[in-house]
């Protein structure tokens, strides 16, 4: 093995011990929209390519990737977090906003309109102000449509009043704040 392989091996490792930060869980058409560039592991088998990097990666850039800005006739009617859920089948526990600092947090996203396409970006943010997550998932259904996401964070979610900024197409709609005890 030659110096350039052993090095590339070398900051790959490195690369890998930094994935244990935020880990969100996204339907099978999420689409990644953060800033490094560096392949995601598969969560599921996404129907659209991710775009960026695996969200798990520390902020290594401060410039965010252009989202789909395109005008569409959709609106998020409704929002409920949960600290149970399933993104795959689309499925939520138990209402809550207090959360414990390990504990997943699951948005219902309750969406409705005529775009028969459109992007809902979600962007966590913790406590501290720091963006955990950056994301977007794509949906293809015009009328109302519940889409489920979701974020952990293994290290623990900053304590404090947390936000998740919801957006249609680069338009933030709505919102919603959560409490880590």
């Amino acid at each position: 093995m030659d110096r350039n392989t052993k090095s590339h091996l070398g900051a790959a490792a490195l690369v890998a011990a930094f994935l244990l930060g935020c880990q969100p869980s996204q339907p099978d058409n999420a689409v990644d929209e953060s800033t490094p560039s560096t392949p995601a592991p598969p969560q599921a088998s996404p129907q659209t390519p991710p775009t960026g990097v695996d969200e798990r990666m520390p902020d290594l850039a401060a410039e965010t990737p252009a989202r789909d800005t395109t005008p569409v006739d959709t609106t998020i009617d409704a929002v409920r977090l949960s600290a149970e859920g399933d993104t795959e089948k689309n499925t939520l526990g138990v209402p809550t906003s207090t959360f414990g600092p390990r504990d997943s947090v699951y948005a219902e996203i309750q969406s409705n309109g005529t775009a028969s396409e459109y992007t809902i970006y979600a962007k966590w943010i913790g406590a501290d102000g720091n963006v955990l997550a950056d994301y977007g998932i794509r949906v293809n259904e015009a009328g109302p449509k519940r889409t489920v996401i979701s974020l952990s964070k293994p290290d623990g979610w900053p304590q404090g009043e947390n936000r998740i900024e919801l957006a249609i197409n680069g338009n933030v709609l709505r919102t919603e704040t959560f409490t880590v005890h």
